[in-house]
């Protein structure tokens, strides 16, 4: 199951139903006996019933009928294949009530985020990943061929919880009699849900307080749970089945996204790169560039909480810009040539479709600035990341003959020109600061910006930083010193290039402050903290 507003969707963990009337799987087919949750699956198995979620949210979208609210997919597992049998839009029966008290994010504001496309701004939706839920459902005794009603039912006052298990009773179908009693009246009667951090626990709390539950022809599945306790039984107890994936790092799914970025990475690399990606190390002949005295140069950055807006939104496109920008830019203050570029991307759970969308831009990047993409390293570490988390960094090398290093302090003067060079926005910086104005604001990142009605405010925060080398490639000869204007902006940055002896003069009304800085300090920041910051 997952929650969807259109446009993003949100993923539940996997509960399995137990849709048979009698134990062993036999007999006819019911609204539901029984609920586990999580179900325990293989991480490429998961991978594949996320991507068919994923596909399915998609395809309504390409059909013009996008969905929100909760897309059920019946899945049948086959040799660890999913196979689709069915799909629902309800949020119902045993398996949503096990899902329910594994929840930890707030229902009604995920719920309300759906309907008004807005559940970036939930994202992640949060689960408990140390629980285990248990529900069983106490039916009448022909059901489902028929429903015996106005059964007195007895035995509810003693389902209560303990230390360490938390209990829940669900009313499917019961009334009030005339007299107050509570009776049946309808074939699923009530569940109750057994919430623990042992699967084991929780299934034997969940069967004795269904057992409890008393009315004529009372009856439950006692196998309610027993197929996921074995799999995780036959995981903790047999050695030789224990596995990465097991663990929730999927080799053979990291592989298959190493195989996607292929053609990428190798479209930024000349002949310069003597070995592609798949070697130990990236090889680069640097004696075939013909420098006297090279000097090496290197830079690594990240672009910090910008990836939370890009998560908000799903759109990730421009991260991989961001990244060797704020690298590639930080080096050309040297005067240097980027000359290869290596990535380095952490998530709880790999997402191709993210990852490789990350990929893309930083390729697209490092082509425009001559730069080889050599390799990189993708770490899939649940449990320190969140699934749908990620982070990145970059590192650049670049090189300039020893001559031509920058700044050259010594020949600066007092009476030299400044030359500054406008972003194409934010860039990677500032953006705890723009988050929490957002959301004092109380606006959405799908919202229409306040300054620039033709785009969203997430679509304007996601603008990608500029990439300078080109510009400054053809004036490099001239200049004498460069300043990359990064974290502690403009006054932290500028005088970074200069000797001890000169100072940087400047006059804020000589050129046109974009709109995006407008807002963000009409909004009570000081043009102290603007200047620091950006």
């Amino acid at each position: 199951m997952c929650f969807s507003d259109g446009t993003h969707f949100a993923i539940m963990p996997p509960a399995q139903d137990h849709k048979t009337r009698f134990e062993g799987n036999t007999g006819p087919n019911t609204g539901g006996m029984g609920a586990v949750c999580p179900y325990p699956v293989a991480a490429s198995t998961a991978a594949e019933c996320e991507k068919i979620l994923r596909d399915s949210i998609e395809g309504m979208v390409e059909d013009g009928t996008p969905f929100r609210g909760v897309l059920y997919a019946g899945l049948m597992v086959c040799d660890g294949i999913p196979y689709v049998l069915e799909y629902n839009c309800r949020f119902g029966d045993p398996e949503t009530q096990v899902i329910l008290q594994l929840l930890r994010s707030d229902l009604y504001c995920v719920m309300e985020a759906c309907a008004s496309g807005s559940l970036a701004q939930q994202m992640p939706v949060k689960f408990s990943e140390e629980e285990f839920a248990c529900a069983v459902v106490v039916v009448t005794k022909n059901y489902p061929t028929s429903a015996d009603k106005g059964l007195t039912i007895t035995g509810l006052d003693s389902v209560s919880g303990s230390e360490g298990c938390r209990v829940k009773v669900y009313h499917s179908g019961t009334a009030r009699a005339q007299d107050g009693s509570l009776v049946t009246n309808g074939g699923r009667v009530v569940s109750v849900v057994a919430v623990t951090d042992s699967a084991q626990t929780a299934r034997q709390v969940a069967l004795q307080h269904a057992k409890n539950i008393s009315f004529t022809g009372a009856s439950i599945r006692e196998d309610i749970g027993l197929e996921a306790i074995n799999i995780l039984q036959s995981k903790s107890s047999t050695a030789g089945s224990l596995t990465y994936s097991n663990a929730g790092v999927d080799v053979t799914l990291g592989d298959r996204f190493v195989e996607g970025i292929r053609a990428s990475v190798a479209s930024t690399q000349g002949p310069q790169v003597l070995e592609g990606i798949g070697g130990f190390g990236a090889l680069y002949d640097l004696h075939s560039l013909g420098l006297k005295e090279p000097v090496l140069v290197s830079g690594t950055d990240g672009v910090g909480t910008k990836l939370m807006v890009a998560n908000a939104v799903g759109c990730h496109g421009s991260i991989g810009q961001d990244l060797v920008a704020m690298c590639v830019n930080d080096v050309l203050c040297h005067g240097a040539k980027p000359l290869f570029f290596l990535d380095y991307l952490a998530t709880g759970k790999l997402d191709i479709t993210t990852m490789e969308a990350v990929v893309r831009g930083i390729a697209t990047a490092c082509r425009e600035t001559g730069t080889a993409l050599v390799g990189g390293e993708t770490a899939e570490m649940p449990g320190l990341y969140r699934a749908g988390e990620y982070d990145v960094a970059g590192f650049v090398v670049g090189v300039v003959e020893k001559a031509d290093l920058l700044p050259k302090r010594s020949d600066m003067a007092e009476g030299d020109v400044l030359i500054g060079i406008p972003s194409s926005g934010l860039h990677s910086n500032g953006y705890s600061l723009v988050r929490m104005i957002v959301e004092s604001l109380k606006l959405k990142y799908t919202d229409q910006c306040p300054f620039n009605a033709s785009k969203t405010i997430g679509e304007v925060l996601l603008t990608p930083t500029c990439l300078y080398w080109n510009a400054f490639s053809k004036v490099k000869s001239k200049v004498l010193g460069a300043s990359h204007i990064t974290g502690g902006g403009i006054i932290g940055n500028a005088a970074r290039m200069l000797p001890g002896d000169l100072a940087i003069h400047l006059d804020i009304t000589k050129w046109s402050i974009p709109k995006e800085f407008i807002w963000i300090a009409s909004q009570g920041v000081s043009s102290e903290e603007m200047s620091k910051t950006f």
